[in-house]
């Protein structure tokens, strides 16, 4: 084999080594954008007695405190800290 049909056959192996990097990397692309374009089912109708109240109920069930986790904070304000913002949020809207 001639040093040029070498160098020929070096090239040619390269184009196929990268024509097939490009290929399993298109077709992994597209099975992970098929994936994340599936969709879940349809969200359920909101019950006409919720769109005419004229009074909420908030309630406050209560909650662990997991303000570490492994020696770590991660959140402060306690467990009724949601809740806290929520109603906060919610009596600043107002009355209806």
């Amino acid at each position: 084999m001639t040093y040029t049909q070498q160098l020929l056959r070096g090239a040619i192996l390269r184009t196929i080594k990268i024509l097939s990097c490009c290929f399993a990397l298109w077709s992994w692309d597209r099975a992970i954008l098929s994936a994340q374009q599936s969709k879940g089912p349809a969200p359920a109708p909101v019950p006409v007695q919720i769109g005419a109240a004229q009074k909420v109920f908030i309630s406050n069930a209560g909650g662990e405190g997991f303000e570490t986790v492994i020696d770590q904070t991660v959140f402060n304000g306690g467990p009724d800290r949601p809740y806290n913002e929520f109603y906060a949020a919610v009596k600043s809207w107002g009355p209806i």
